[in-house]
């Protein structure tokens, strides 16, 4: 697959089957993405020449997909099976299981770390691959929806029912890990961040000119500042 980005061309890659989540590797090198081929939902991986590889065969009804620091991919168990799975890509197997004891919303993976979003007891939860099922931290948060994690691991940007972004300290010694509430977005759907920290994509419903709209609102960022620090926001 040629890197055109220089020129602005998208290069396109024909998929057997339509993907249900992607993933992409620390590198940028590969795109892992879960498909259903009429029997079985599979994990494959799509190389920067286009080829595709089968990985392993996953639950039907997979959730999110995520990839952490060591190249593993992290996987939403999906609807009626709890936890996470993190698998090597190298062989297809399962290198770690992380069953919760509440229905996992959205989560983030930053390091060796699990974040997990659990919307009916108001907070998010803490994960460390490789500890199994022993909850590590968690911390409140007035009804969770989404979830990402800063680069560095530093903070973390919840998805609040009330439509604010909540910023999270995610330092386990600290005496307040609330940091600061992001408002005036309007209502928020998804949350993404930049893979170097500096910028937040947050999807949703914005009142622009007097009408409803649905926009994309960038917020920029800066991993050595505090939120107050912020620069609110742009939409496109």
């Amino acid at each position: 697959m040629e890197d055109r980005a220089a020129t602005g061309e998208i290069e396109e890659v024909e998929l057997e089957n339509p993907p249900l989540q992607i993933a992409v590797s620390p590198d940028g090198s590969t795109l892992y993405y879960a498909s259903f081929d009429g029997r079985n939902t599979l994990l494959r991986a799509l190389d920067a020449d286009g080829t595709v590889s089968p990985i392993t065969q996953l639950p039907d009804d997979v959730g999110q997909m995520s990839v952490d620091a060591h190249g593993n991919i992290v996987i939403d168990n999906g609807d009626g099976v709890t936890g996470y799975t993190v698998i090597d890509p190298d062989d297809g197997q399962p290198v770690d299981r992380g069953a919760t004891t509440f229905d996992a919303g959205d989560f983030a993976v930053s390091g060796g770390d699990v974040w997990v979003v659990d919307a009916a007891n108001d907070r998010i939860v803490r994960f460390a691959t490789g500890a199994g099922t022993t909850e590590q931290q968690d911390i409140s948060v007035r009804d969770p929806s989404g979830i990402v994690v800063s680069p560095d691991g530093q903070r973390a940007y919840v998805v609040s029912g009330s439509g604010a972004i909540v910023v999270l300290d995610l330092d386990r010694d600290a005496r307040d890990p609330v940091i600061e509430s992001i408002t005036g977005i309007g209502a928020v759907n998804n949350i993404a961040i930049s893979p170097d920290g500096t910028h937040l994509y947050v999807t949703g419903r914005t009142s622009l000119n007097g009408a409803q709209s649905d926009t994309v609102t960038i917020i920029s960022i800066s991993p050595s500042e505090l939120p107050a620090d912020l620069e609110l926001p742009s939409a496109l």
